[in-house]
């Protein structure tokens, strides 16, 4: 006797929404990289250091 309603959970896998996840997904994490990068270059050595 099942005790839920399905016998299997009803899913599709489209491709269109795999790729538009996985590129969301890389750009969102190159951005969530290079934007504190960014800011950190601009940073003068010696002063970033001073409170080392």
């Amino acid at each position: 006797r099942e005790v839920y309603q399905f016998s299997e959970i009803p899913a599709q896998v489209i491709p269109q929404d795999v790729t538009i996840i996985c590129i969301s997904a890389f750009l969102i994490c190159s951005l969530a990289a290079l934007i504190p990068a960014y800011f950190a270059a601009r940073l003068d050595p010696v002063k970033a250091l001073r409170y080392e």
